[in-house]
Formats: C-alpha cells, structure tokens, sequence
C-alpha cells in the first residue's frame, strides 16, 4: 500500500486552485481587451460621422455660394448648378424662379434626394447691391 504524503496532497489541491485563479484572470482580461477594442471602434465610427457630416455641410454650404455668384452674374438664372470640382454624382443647386424679385435655391447631397440640405429664398436683385 502507497502511503501519500499530506504536503502532496496539499500541493496537488494547490495546482488546481491555481489553474482555476488562472483562468479566471486570463477570462477577465480577455473581456476587458475586447470591451475596450469595441470602445475604440464605436469611438472611430463617431468621428467619420462627424467627419462627413462636416464635409456635407461644407460641400452644401460651397454649393450655395456658387449658386448665389451665378445669380450676381445672371439675376434671371434657372436649372441646376454644379460645381465641377465635386466628384460625387448627383451634388446639385436647384435654381427656381418664384416671382421677378424672388428665386429658390435649393441644394441637394445626392443623386435622387428629394430633401434638400439648404432651402432658401433670395432676391437676386439685391446680391448686386
């Protein structure tokens, strides 16, 4: 008969425990490291929204003012106006003619919208002024 020591015993119950802690520890970080991965993308998804939500306003906002140099230029001005240095399709000023002293102008982001980013109404006699 095989006498087992107690301090084998104990060291043998000891290396389970340890393992166990072990696993635990490794599962913890682990949850962390991928917690931490997803903050940083949810972040870096944030930033390219605003990103291009700026660019579009300063796209909209360029549009416009090419719209308005067309009617200093051209009070009677109607139709579209594009801006050739815009590469995307469809990026467009709407020029409508209201009355004699009065012209929307309305700026689109995209092929096929229907709601423009900039509805304004303007009379192009006093751009001259």
């Amino acid at each position: 008969m095989v006498r087992l020591r107690a301090s084998a015993i104990r060291r043998t119950r000891r290396s389970g425990y340890m393992l166990l802690v072990c696993t635990l520890a490794v599962t913890v970080l682990s949850m962390a490291s991928i917690a931490m991965i997803r903050s940083g993308q949810h972040q870096i998804r944030l930033v390219e929204a605003q990103r291009v939500g700026t660019q579009s306003r300063m796209t909209a906002e360029g549009l416009y003012q090419r719209a308005l140099a067309t009617l200093r230029h051209n009070p009677n001005a109607q139709g579209s106006v594009f801006d050739p240095a815009i590469p995307t399709a469809g990026v467009r000023a709407e020029l409508i003619r209201i009355s004699d002293d009065a012209t929307q102008i309305q700026i689109f982001l995209y092929d096929g919208s229907t709601i423009p980013a900039i509805n304004r109404v303007i009379d192009p006699a006093a751009l001259n002024d």
